[in-house]
C-alpha cells in the first residue's frame, strides 16, 4: 500500500517477527497504522495475523513502536487522541499470543494524559519490565514510564526522566530492554560535547542527540 511505511519498526524474539506498517490507512481512518506479526516454521516466515484496533482514529500510527517478549506484544500509537479534543496523547496496545492469535489484553494511556504526550513513541520490553517512551511530554523534553510485569498484568511502577533537559529534547523516543539494562535515546538533545558520560553540560550542539544507558 502506498505511503504505508511497512518496516517503520521491527521487533523479533525466538520465532516470532512483528513489523509495524505505521502510515497504512485502517477502514476509513487514513494512516491508522497496523502491524503484522509472522512466525517462523521449519524453513519459511508465514504471517499469523495482522493487527489493528478499532479504537484507532485516523493518523495514529499504530505500529510507530512495538516490542516482543515471549508470547507478549506491545505496540504504540502515539498521535492516537485518548481524548477527542487532545491530539496525539498516545495509546499502547498490549496483546498476548492465544495459540494462534493474538488478543489485546490491555490498553495503557499517560497517567496525565496531555495534549502531544506521544505516549507509546518508544517501547522497551524485557521479561519482567514495559518501558514506555513518551517523547512529546513536557514541551517535548519527554519522559519514560516503567511498568512491572506481574501476574495480575502491568502495574506502573516509576516515571524517568533526565536530571537536566530542555524543550524539544524528545527523550523517550526510542528504547531497548535487555535483562536489566534500558537504553533511551532523546534524538535532539542540545549536547555539548562527545564521548561516554561527558563532564560537559553545555547546549552548544544543537539536536545533538544523546543516548542514555540506564540499570
Amino acid at each position: 500500500m502506498r505511503e504505508a511505511r511497512f518496516g517503520s519498526s521491527l521487533a523479533i524474539d525466538g520465532d516470532t517477527l512483528a513489523i509495524g506498517a505505521s502510515q497504512e490507512d485502517s477502514g476509513s481512518n487514513a494512516r491508522a497504522g497496523a502491524a503484522y506479526v509472522y512466525t517462523h516454521q521449519t524453513v519459511d516466515w508465514t504471517l499469523l495475523q495482522r493487527v489493528a484496533a478499532p479504537s484507532l482514529r485516523a493518523y495514529a500510527q499504530f505500529g510507530f513502536a512495538l516490542d516482543l517478549s515471549g508470547d507478549t506484544l506491545v505496540i504504540g500509537a502515539p498521535h492516537n487522541p485518548y481524548e477527542v479534543a487532545s491530539d496525539h496523547n498516545g495509546e499502547v496496545y498490549v496483546l498476548r499470543r492465544d495459540g494462534s492469535e493474538l488478543k489485546q489484553v490491555a490498553l495503557l494511556t499517560a497517567p496525565q494524559p496531555a495534549v502531544n504526550d506521544q505516549f507509546g513513541a518508544g517501547l522497551g520490553l524485557n521479561a519482567s519490565q514495559l518501558y514506555v517512551g513518551a517523547a512529546g511530554e513536557a514541551d517535548e523534553r519527554g519522559a519514560v514510564y516503567a511498568y512491572a510485569r506481574g501476574p495480575s498484568g502491568l502495574v506502573r511502577s516509576l516515571r524517568i526522566a533526565p536530571d537536566k533537559s530542555n524543550p524539544g529534547d524528545q527523550f523517550g523516543e526510542q528504547i531497548q530492554a535487555l535483562n536489566d539494562y534500558v537504553v533511551v535515546s532523546a534524538p535532539l538533545d542540545d549536547g555539548g560535547a562527545r564521548g561516554i558520560d561527558p563532564s560537559s553540560t553545555s547546549d552548544a550542539q544543537t539536536d545533538s542527540g544523546a543516548v542514555y544507558l540506564l540499570q
